[in-house]
């Protein structure tokens, strides 16, 4: 679990899994909106691979004693045939 202090606040990123997609897959966009993002809290874009590697994540942030969890929603079963890896996704939990 990567985990940032911001202030008082403690911020954690939980990594569910990984995956890549071909840049193809998303065809309208233009070169230069494949630029590299940090790798350790967001997905990572780059020209080099014409890959664009993603994580399913959830934020645990922590601060003056109360504790939220933040769920990006991404969950099993969902049609999703725009995006082959996450159509029907089954993680086991």
């Amino acid at each position: 679990m990567d985990r940032v202090r911001i202030g008082r606040a403690s911020v954690a990123r939980v990594v569910e899994f990984q995956f890549s997609l071909g840049t193809k897959f998303f065809p309208r966009t233009p070169p230069s909106g494949w630029r590299t993002t940090p790798t350790c809290w967001c997905r990572i874009s780059t020209t080099r691979d014409r890959r664009w590697h993603i994580a399913v994540q959830s934020w645990v942030i922590a601060v003056d004693g109360l504790t939220v969890v933040v769920d990006t929603g991404v969950g099993n079963d969902r049609e999703r045939p725009h995006m082959p890896p996450l159509d029907h996704l089954n993680t086991g939990t």
